[in-house]
C-alpha cells in the first residue's frame, strides 16, 4: 500500500509542479512583454508634431523639419492670421480657428484665441504673419503692437 501512496503522491506532486511551472512561464512572458514596452522604439525617428508658438514668439524664429506641424495661437480674437509667406515651405494644415472665451474684462476686449496649424513641406524659410487693428475696446493698436511675425526655418537634417 505504501507503493501505491507513493505513486499517488508523485502524481499529485507533478500536477502541482506542472501547474506552477505553467503559471511561472506565463508570468515570465508577461514580464518580458511589459519590459519591452519600456524600451525606446527602434524605428526611424519621427519629428515631434507638437511645435507651438504664440504671442511670446513674436519677432523670433523656430526650426522645423519636413512633416512637422506648427500650431500658432495668438491670445486675442482681434488677431487676423495672414498665413505663410511661402506655402511651398510652410503650408496651412487647416483653417484659422477663432475661440472666443468669456473673461472678466469689459466687453469688446477680444477675450479668446486665434490659431492656425501649418505643416512644414520642404526646406526653406517662411514667415507666419498676423495683424490686428484693435488692441482692446476702442483702443487702436499702434506700431508693433498690431503686428506679429514668426520666422520658420525648415531644414531636412
Amino acid at each position: 500500500m505504501s507503493a501505491m501512496n507513493s505513486e499517488v503522491s508523485a502524481r499529485a506532486f507533478w500536477r502541482r509542479v506542472g501547474v506552477g511551472a505553467t503559471y511561472g512561464i506565463v508570468c515570465i512572458m508577461c514580464m518580458v512583454c511589459l519590459a519591452s514596452c519600456a524600451l525606446p522604439w527602434q524605428g526611424s525617428p519621427s519629428p515631434s508634431s507638437n511645435i507651438q508658438a504664440g504671442d511670446n514668439q513674436n519677432g523670433k524664429s523656430v526650426t522645423l523639419h519636413p512633416g512637422q506641424t506648427l500650431l500658432v495661437t495668438l491670445g486675442s480674437t482681434y488677431w487676423t492670421i495672414q498665413g505663410s509667406s511661402d506655402s511651398r515651405v510652410l503650408a496651412p494644415a487647416g483653417k484659422v480657428v477663432t475661440s472666443p472665451e468669456s473673461c472678466s474684462a469689459p466687453p469688446g476686449s477680444g477675450c479668446g484665441t486665434v490659431s492656425q496649424e501649418f505643416r512644414a513641406a520642404s526646406s526653406g524659410t517662411a514667415q507666419v504673419t498676423a495683424s490686428r487693428v484693435s488692441c482692446g475696446e476702442a483702443m487702436r493698436c499702434i506700431g508693433p503692437a498690431g503686428q506679429y511675425q514668426l520666422t520658420v526655418q525648415v531644414t531636412s537634417s
